[in-house]
């Protein structure tokens, strides 16, 4: 059993999903999705969630290239991952790659057959709920 949760955030240009584990720290739940509006902004919701949740452990996708290097995105999210640690004081945050979360993502929720319309969201949510798991499964924390 964990002292506290962990979360993970899926950083996107328009949108943030949201996961975070179960106290046991085996399962990944959805959490929802953060419009992005600034990183001050962002930064409020991310320590509302936080307070909310009992979060101790912050894990951030980090979307390296297939082959292991970083690309434009991945140097974005790098930066933002530094901002985020140094504004976070107390929480221990960690990149974790999460090359293809976003495909599986996709193609889970294809398989359930819902509304297309809130597709983005969803898929957001879903993608940082599976970094969250491949986290949680490779039994590191």
């Amino acid at each position: 059993m964990l002292d506290k949760r962990i979360m993970c955030l899926d950083l996107g240009g328009s949108r943030t999903g949201v996961a975070v584990s179960d106290i046991m720290g085996m399962t990944a739940q959805g959490a929802g999705v953060i419009r992005v509006k600034g990183f001050e902004e962002d930064l409020k919701e991310y320590r509302k969630i936080i307070e909310e949740k009992n979060v101790g452990k912050l894990i951030i996708g980090y979307p390296l290239n297939l082959d292991g290097t970083e690309g434009e995105k991945a140097a974005s999210v790098r930066a933002q991952y530094e901002k985020i640690k140094d504004a976070l004081d107390g929480i221990e945050v960690i990149l974790w790659d999460e090359r293809l979360s976003t495909k599986e993502a996709e193609r889970a929720f294809a398989e359930t057959g819902k509304n297309w319309k809130k597709k983005r969201e969803v898929i957001d949510e879903m993608a940082a709920q599976i970094i969250l798991q491949s986290y949680l499964d490779s039994n590191i924390f």
